[in-house]
């Protein structure tokens, strides 16, 4: 009988360090990522050319690139375990050692736009969130290309959400290839064509196909008020940065949604006597909220702004006077009816006028990104912000809550979970999309620049960003959390934030 020589198979023992592979920035045939960071107990096999790096800034010096063989006929399996890392080779495998905490670019194609040289370890770390980013975008069974929060769905979440989608949008787009760029297009798209009657734009649904709408994909549950002008900022930025022209129908369905919201004093009355209405899905928030409040802003905001273009006048004055009266109630004293405590926004309102006073960073931050507040209230926000924070700062920027906690004086948490460390854990990503443009344009150079070094540094350092993070800087929750890791790109001078 004819003899075949057998292919050559390797063990390649790696340091035990090295957790992380790059292949190539473009998903595979099967709609998955071809890069990846594995925690232990963690396997990945593949048949390209693959660099094997610790992305822990300058913590592991040797790093290798596996050349594949000519034939193609060669496969490799990259495992790692409790103390050691282990490539397992077959086929006729070139090997390649270099010195980097990144794939090796003698080899593969630098895959994004801009990044800055002159300070290596920033621009390492905005590398490094980049690729993060790359090893959360995958096929759902929609066939649309998304993003995951997470870069380990098995450690997190498996289905997409966007607000992850939108903090993940402003770090990212600007540096992002076309081809990628067109990924957030396509998922866009399939939201704005799965949105409910009432011009409801879905929380997620890319990674099942089946569009949601409630916390926990419950519809006994309240439904969401954030997505719409999330989703209405998001479409813009395509429109001003790649000229992708919306459907101008669909910009005002989903306008509408809070058009037909409004209270007769201006606000959006986000309770359908239900609980639940935004990104912190685990808080009781009925009737007036003050992020919801000021997210409806912007989305009549950029509303107004992309019917104007698409010569759509009367609805583009509807959108002008529903911001205008929106920001007008919005500044008011609470006392009058609007969302002010005599240190910044409250919280939420109950639908019997009990004011829930906790004083959140990312609604009162977002209120100056975006303009909602004035600048009377931008200064108060500022002050209590700098009075409060820096009494007992968290190790990691930041909770959503300055002080205190939803448990206390009432219960604001939603089935009595306690999740976030009701309120006071740190989440980076969703709060340095809201604060450091928040300091950027009141000024605030010097706070601007702690913030930024205390995210580099955060970045550079962890081997996975957690979802989030105790006072003490211990990490909690799903690992690998994509929208901390891109934090450096909004650090950048003349960074290209997409939104905010």
């Amino acid at each position: 009988m004819p003899q075949f020589a057998q292919p050559t198979r390797k063990i390649l023992e790696l340091p035990p360090t090295v957790y992380c592979f790059y292949s190539a920035e473009t998903p595979d045939d099967a709609g998955m990522p071809r890069n990846g960071l594995l925690a232990p107990g963690m396997s990945r096999c593949g048949r390209e050319t693959t660099s094997f790096y610790d992305a822990v800034y300058l913590r592991t010096k040797n790093a290798i690139t596996l050349v594949a063989p000519p034939s193609g006929d060669g496969q490799w399996v990259f495992r790692r375990e409790a103390k050691r890392s282990v490539l397992e080779v077959t086929g006729d495998w070139q090997v390649r050692n270099y010195v980097g905490s990144e794939p090796d670019w003698s080899t593969h194609v630098f895959p994004f736009r801009a990044i800055p040289a002159e300070d290596e370890a920033q621009r390492h770390a905005c590398v490094r969130g980049l690729l993060d980013f790359c090893a959360g975008t995958a096929q759902g069974k929609s066939g649309v290309f998304f993003q995951r929060p997470n870069t380990a769905p098995a450690e997190g979440y498996e289905d997409d959400g966007i607000p992850d989608t939108f903090f993940q949008f402003n770090a990212a787009y600007g540096y992002l290839s076309d081809r990628r760029k067109e990924f957030f297009h396509e998922q866009l798209a399939w939201l704005g064509k799965h949105m409910a009657d009432d011009g409801a734009i879905p929380w997620g649904g890319c990674g099942t196909a089946m569009p949601y709408f409630h916390i926990w994909k419950r519809p006994d549950m309240g439904r969401f008020f954030d997505a719409n002008g999330l989703f209405l900022s998001m479409t813009r930025t395509l429109w001003d940065a790649s000229g992708i022209v919306p459907d101008a129908s669909t910009i005002v369905h989903a306008a509408d949604f809070y058009w037909n919201h409004r209270t007769p004093e201006g606000l959006i009355a986000a309770g359908d006597g239900k609980n639940g209405c935004e990104w912190a899905d685990i808080i009781r928030s009925n009737w007036h909220s003050s992020l919801v409040n000021v997210i409806a802003f912007r989305g009549f905001s950029d509303a107004a702004e992309m019917c104007r273009r698409l010569g759509r006048t009367a609805d583009q004055k509807r959108y002008l006077l529903a911001a205008k009266e929106l920001q007008s109630a919005f500044n008011r004293p609470a006392s009058a009816g609007g969302m002010q405590m005599a240190n910044g926004c409250l919280d939420w309102r109950d639908r019997d006028g009990t004011l829930h006073c906790h004083w959140r960073i990312d609604a009162n931050m977002l209120a100056i990104a975006w303009g909602a507040a004035d600048q009377e209230t931008s200064n108060t926000i500022l002050k209590t912000f700098r009075d409060q924070y820096f009494l007992n700062p968290p190790a990691i920027p930041a909770p959503y809550l300055l002080s205190g906690s939803w448990s206390t004086p009432e219960d604001d948490m939603l089935d009595h979970l306690r999740g976030y460390g009701c309120g006071q854990a740190s989440m980076p990503g969703r709060m340095a999309g809201c604060l450091l443009p928040a300091l950027r344009r009141m000024g605030e150079t010097h706070l601007h620049e702690l913030f930024s070094r205390q995210l580099l540094d955060l970045v550079n350092r962890e081997e996975f960003l957690y979802e989030c993070y105790d006072h003490d800087g211990r990490g909690e929750g799903a690992v690998s959390y994509i929208e901390h890791a891109l934090t450096p790109l909004l650090t950048l001078p003349g960074e290209k934030s997409a939104c905010i």
